[in-house]
């Protein structure tokens, strides 16, 4: 039951908004398609080579820990606005307020102010 529960939270908090469509179906897909396959594979595995089957999964679970420990980085106590610097993309943390600027003449002219200081 632990492992199960990973998968969802993860997949929709770690990947930004633009990838968590197919990051919600990939992973599922994934997740299901092992479970066929163990579901498929365990009874053989069993019947021939017995309690050492688990060994198999336990030395997952020693690879996956290393893999973890060395190549993702921490994410304990930060923000979700701080995954996006975290994994490599691009934020802007000073943003300049429209109080300082002209005030606009239209609400066309607003609008395009407003485009301009958020693209920058």
């Amino acid at each position: 039951m632990g492992y199960n529960v990973v998968w969802a939270p993860c997949t929709t908090e770690i990947f930004p908004t633009h990838m968590r469509v197919k990051s919600m179906t990939i992973s599922p897909f994934g997740n299901y398609a092992m479970q066929i396959v163990l579901s498929q594979i365990s009874p053989i595995a069993l019947g021939s080579v017995g309690w050492k089957y688990y060994l198999v999964f336990a030395s997952c679970n020693i690879v996956l820990l290393a893999l973890f420990c060395t190549c993702f980085p921490e994410t304990k106590g930060r923000t979700l606005k701080d995954m996006n610097e975290i994994f490599g993309d691009v934020v802007i943390k000073h943003v300049v307020p429209l109080d300082n600027l002209e005030k606009p003449t239209s609400e066309k002219d607003e609008f395009i102010e407003f485009a301009h200081t958020a693209k920058v």
